[in-house]
Parts: structure tokens; sequence; C-alpha cells
């Protein structure tokens, strides 16, 4: 699977964790040329945006977006008390 999330700084911290299957958008959605891309390696996505207007925003577009695709997406979101999965991984697994 490809697990998305916004940023750069949220890749950098899922791979010190281990997780080498993320992928930052650089923003808060996919363009067409990068979906493309994803899904000729995985037909499965995660998205994990962050918990904030423009995350909450990007999640529908997904939906609406996948709807009828040839790909399973799945929603994953970090606890509300943190920001991003970035935040979230350095204070619940970090040093």
């Amino acid at each position: 699977c490809a697990i998305i999330v916004e940023g750069n700084l949220d890749v950098i911290t899922a791979h010190k964790f281990n997780a080498k299957n993320v992928i930052a958008v650089g923003g808060a959605w996919l363009s067409r040329g990068q979906y493309r891309l994803i899904s000729r390696y995985t037909k499965n996505i995660r998205l994990c945006l962050d918990n904030d207007e423009a995350g909450a925003t990007a999640m529908e577009k997904a939906l609406r977006t996948f709807t009828n695709k040839d790909v399973n997406i799945y929603i994953r979101t970090v606890p509300k008390d943190y920001k991003d999965i970035d935040e979230y991984l350095n204070k619940v697994y970090g040093d």
C-alpha cells in the first residue's frame, strides 16, 4: 500500500520509524499525474492527511475522486490531539 501524507516532514518522520511506503503530496491534494503514478505501483492507498481544514477538504475530495476507480482507498486519521502524522509519531514513539 501507499500511505499518503501532506508534507515532506511527515515522510521523513515516518521513515525514521521504519514506515517506508509513505509519500508526500506536497500540499493538500494529489494531482492527476501523482494519482496515475501511485496507482501503477499499488491499488491500496491510505490517506493520512493533517487534522485541519485543508486536510478535511482533501479527504472529502479524495472520496469523490477515488469513488468507482480501480483503487482501494482507506482513510487513516491521527488522534484529534495531534496536528499531523509527524507530530503524532514523534510524541508517541519518539525519544
